[in-house]
């Protein structure tokens, strides 16, 4: 089997939520995505309940986090 690749994506997860709609195998060879997507005890940057990198595309967000 191929090495597994921890992705870590530095914006929304657009591009990664497209890659799996294109190819949805691509899930078993990550191991897992490290982002900056939440503030669970203080207020987000995007407002006061969403991290901008979730907010400017939370259904890609949705896609990735349900992925598997």
């Amino acid at each position: 089997m191929a090495q597994k690749i921890i992705l870590a994506p530095v914006g929304p997860l657009t591009n990664i939520a497209l890659a799996l709609m294109l190819e949805p195998r691509i899930v078993e060879r990550a191991a897992g995505v490290v982002l900056m997507g939440g503030a669970a005890t203080v207020n987000g940057n995007a407002n006061p309940a969403a991290e901008a990198n979730i907010w400017h595309d939370p259904h890609a967000a949705d896609l990735v986090f349900t992925a598997g």
